[in-house]
């Protein structure tokens, strides 16, 4: 840690306060906004700018990085070789990468930010999909009492033999093969499993 350059971002695993920050030099990640023209962030603006927002003149964001996960910049890089077996780029969606703060970066730049998104399984065996029933048909639950009477407004069509088996009541039309959309289920956000800890940002030198 005492090496470390300004701007440097590293997990900590222990609490934190105002007090260690200004005894340490670090600040954790919560994107408090900060004045570029007061001594003690100099450094750290000229390192990271506004990167993290701001408003573009003296006053820029600490990262904002409660709850993310890191990810490292994927700039420009020329297709997959047979010594560089990477799928280009590795990151799909870098160009639409937002800012986490006004002002800030967006796009394939360092303080960028993205949603979470759930892609399909690599490979055909593994696609979210649901069993093919093949060609079925479904019973048509007719009421077993009902009314014939044109005239009542609530008219309901008896079942034909009023028989109380299901297996012997009449048939739908045969839907073919086919799937169902997966429309329910799942949790809040698709997540590995993980333990908290604190970013934190070296902000300034602590003399020795």
């Amino acid at each position: 840690m005492p090496d470390s350059p300004i701007g440097s971002i590293i997990a900590y695993g222990g609490e934190i306060d105002r007090a260690w920050e200004d005894q340490n030099g670090w600040l954790r990640c919560d994107g408090r906004l900060l004045d570029n023209t007061l001594p003690d962030n100099v450094d750290l603006f000229n390192a990271i700018g506004f990167a993290w927002g701001g408003d573009g003149d003296t006053k820029f964001n600490v990262p904002d990085l409660q709850g993310f996960f890191l990810r490292g910049v994927d700039p420009s890089r020329p297709p997959p070789t047979w010594d560089t077996p990477l799928p280009w780029p590795v990151d799909p969606d870098r160009d639409e990468r937002f800012p986490i703060r006004f002002g800030g970066n967006h796009g394939k730049r360092v303080g960028s930010a993205q949603i979470f998104a759930t892609a399909l399984p690599v490979g055909p065996r593994n696609w979210f999909i649901t069993d093919v029933k093949g060609h079925h048909t479904h019973h048509m639950n007719f009421e077993i009492y009902a009314t014939r009477d044109v005239n009542d407004q609530n008219n309901t069509v008896a079942h034909p033999s009023r028989l109380s088996d299901p297996n012997q009541w009449p048939q739908t039309e045969n839907a073919g093969d086919h799937f169902h959309t997966i429309e329910k289920g799942g949790d809040h956000e698709t997540r590995p499993t993980n333990a908290y800890v604190y970013w934190i940002i070296r902000a300034r030198l602590i003399p020795l």
